[in-house]
């Protein structure tokens, strides 16, 4: 699995660790694993703010606090994101792989490629009832 973790009884740590695509069996596997991470990650961020590390378009390292909660009532507009072509069971399908979220504290908003995720904490608090969450709406 792309997506291991660590935890403390505080905190919770999950580092991402892609799979390198050399067979239709793994790119299949690695399509899964994306799915799986973007869904848990936002799971998280609709309760909880995360400590997430990821590298820009640059390359470049940028760790910044993040959560998926809207800070106002008013509909936010994110910034534009392609939609990726990506070929399952035979068939061209396009998917959004981007996860969004404010950045914390000044609130702005920011879309980045799941698989420029290297890390991200959260505190252990309430983990258990969102992980029930996220397993019931996993295939919705």
């Amino acid at each position: 699995m792309s997506l291991s973790e660590i935890s403390t009884n505080e905190f919770v740590i999950y580092t991402q660790k892609l799979r390198q695509s050399v067979d239709p069996y793994i790119l299949r596997k690695k399509q899964k694993d994306r799915h799986k991470h973007m869904h848990w990650l936002n799971t998280v961020m609709k309760y909880k703010e995360v400590i997430l590390t990821y590298k820009d378009d640059s390359g470049n390292l940028q760790k910044v606090i993040a959560t998926g909660v809207n800070p106002t009532s008013m509909e936010i507009k994110w910034p534009d994101t392609p939609l990726i072509p990506e070929e399952i069971h035979g068939e061209i399908v396009l998917e959004d792989q981007y996860i969004r979220f404010f950045i914390m504290p000044s609130m702005e908003p920011l879309c980045i490629h799941i698989d420029s995720v290297l890390e991200w904490t959260a505190s252990q608090d309430g983990m258990s009832e969102i992980d029930k969450e996220y397993k019931s709406t996993m295939y919705e």
